[in-house]
């Protein structure tokens, strides 16, 4: 079955330049076939980025603006290793924040224990959720 980005291909032509302007040889041709999708620097490639496996767990989450004195404290609704889904969320995209939250389970390569990470809000919805990819993650140790 061929995909939507299939269907929107197109073929070109392209004539090989000829060596100088008496060369009446032929100058052969060769089709490449563009389409959506596709990397134009390898026409019958495709680049594929597999998303993280989302983990539901409905565990608290504290967060701030990177760089703040007061946390914000919320409940996570999903978790990846590349980031983070929560609620209720005071943040904006592009901002940078720190979360604070412990995990019971480990998540794809990251352990079980009480985490820290600097991330990056990628995006916010009316109702308060709030999206966050990580950029660095730390343990933090309890004495």
């Amino acid at each position: 079955m061929m995909s939507d980005a299939a269907s929107e291909c197109s073929i070109q032509t392209l004539s090989k330049p000829r060596m100088n302007n008496h060369d009446d040889r032929d100058t052969g041709r060769s089709i490449v076939q563009r389409c959506a999708g596709f990397d134009p620097q390898y026409p019958l490639m495709r680049t594929e980025v597999s998303r993280a496996k989302r983990l539901p767990l409905l565990v608290p989450i504290s967060y701030r603006a990177a760089g703040d004195e007061p946390w914000l404290w919320g409940r996570i609704v999903n978790i990846s290793e590349s980031g983070v889904m929560f609620t209720p969320a005071a943040v904006e995209p592009g901002q940078s924040i720190e979360v604070i939250f412990s995990t019971p389970v480990p998540i794809e390569s990251i352990a079980p224990g009480r985490l820290i990470c600097m991330a990056k809000v990628v995006r916010t919805a009316p109702d308060g959720l709030a999206a966050a990819r990580f950029d660095e993650c730390r343990f933090l140790l309890e004495y």
